[in-house]
């Protein structure tokens, strides 16, 4: 009985939660924890809230919130550990008014130590609010190339794997060159990925 209530919540993989003037919608896990997307209506049904939570408290990657209207009026960006990095925020006619942080927020390799023949990945956490986007690029002694990434739909961790031919350390360096259509701006970032092989 207890495995076919797993699989009923697996099928269903939602929840909604009524609370006050708005009701949510989660995603569930098998064991019933909040873990995916989210979003929040106001009492007229308009959405409010869209984004993600992990082990059932903890915001990650996007979250939008939006006015009665419709009109986005905040994006946040949340790293791994569920620390807000970004924000941007909207008036009611969807003007932009400011900003806050980092928009490359966070990076994480599969395993920092690889043996010889093996491979590895890392993920890249960049927030993307409207009217942004980003390249990234590796750094080498001839200049820099592009990194084909692959974006993960419901989120924006960035993979690629990295193949060890022979022992020793290795760094990566990395470019971000983000670009801001709303407000005409370009942004560079560099930082490296250290590995070690084995």
């Amino acid at each position: 009985m207890q495995k076919h209530l797993r699989y009923i919540i697996l099928l269903l993989q939602i929840f909604l939660f009524g609370c006050g003037n708005e009701s949510c919608i989660y995603t569930l896990d098998e064991e019933g924890n909040k873990e995916g997307e989210y979003k929040c209506f106001f009492k007229n049904g308009e959405i409010r809230i869209k984004g993600f939570i992990r082990k059932d408290s903890i915001k990650v990657d996007e979250e939008y919130i939006y006015y009665l209207n419709g009109v986005l009026k905040e994006y946040n960006f949340y790293n791994p550990k569920g620390i807000r990095k970004y924000n941007r925020e909207y008036d009611k006619k969807g003007n932009f008014i400011k900003e806050q942080g980092n928009y490359f927020c966070y990076k994480v390799i599969g395993k920092p130590k690889i043996p010889v023949g093996d491979s590895t990945y890392f993920h890249v956490f960049i927030a993307n609010p409207p009217g942004t986007y980003f390249k990234i690029y590796g750094i080498n002694a001839s200049g820099r190339y592009p990194i084909n990434m692959i974006k993960k739909k419901s989120n924006f961790t960035q993979k690629n794997i990295l193949y060890w031919e022979k022992k020793g350390s290795f760094r990566l360096p990395l470019e971000v060159e983000f670009i801001d259509t709303v407000n005409n701006i370009r942004e560079f970032c560099k930082s490296n990925l250290d590995f070690n092989g084995r």
